[in-house]
């Protein structure tokens, strides 16, 4: 099943690519991991919040601050995997990308007429199996574009075909 969704609307084209699947082991994982994360998070706001100031409720306030930076971190992957996607919007006058999260997610927007160089970049082929970068999980590539003073990338962890098949899509709106 491919990640990639596509549509013409009557804005253009609009491209929405899910999150690269992992599979589910870790997807539950990290939900499991987060529910143990909020027991220990109450433990220690309510611990703080009984305990005279001292070293102890200083370390303890210090460490609940890294540990909530955590929680979040995890949560905000947690819906990304199963709630986000990249959402590119394209016609003759913008470009639009977006990283949507339930419909919020930062956005950047480009003009068309200043986007060149269309191209699928990364690192594709079979001899990347024995790369480092593929055994740590960095695999793939973006549908990379060069804009003015700037590459635009989007579609994290792309497979070649996949990568390929995207640019086909924006080929008809820009120059190559």
């Amino acid at each position: 099943m491919s990640r990639i969704e596509y549509k013409q609307t009557g804005k253009g084209l609009e491209l929405r690519i899910k999150p690269e699947n992992e599979g589910k082991f870790p997807t539950y994982f990290m939900g499991f991991w987060l529910v143990a994360w909020a027991c220990g998070w109450v433990l220690a706001v309510s611990s703080l919040l009984g305990e005279p100031i001292g070293f102890n409720s200083l370390f303890v306030l210090v460490w609940t601050i890294f540990w909530t930076f955590g929680g979040l971190f995890v949560g905000l992957w947690l819906v990304w995997k199963t709630n986000g996607f990249e959402q590119i919007i394209l016609n003759s006058i913008k470009l639009k990308i977006k990283h949507n999260i339930f419909g919020f997610g930062p956005v950047k927007v480009y003009a068309t007429d200043r986007c060149v160089n269309l191209r699928a970049a990364g690192y594709f082929g079979s001899h990347n199996n024995q790369s480092i970068l593929q055994q740590i999980g960095m695999k793939g590539g973006v549908v990379a574009i060069d804009a003015a003073d700037e590459s635009i990338r989007f579609g994290v962890a792309l497979e070649e075909s996949e990568a390929k098949e995207v640019v086909e899509l924006l080929r008809s709106y820009i120059k190559t």
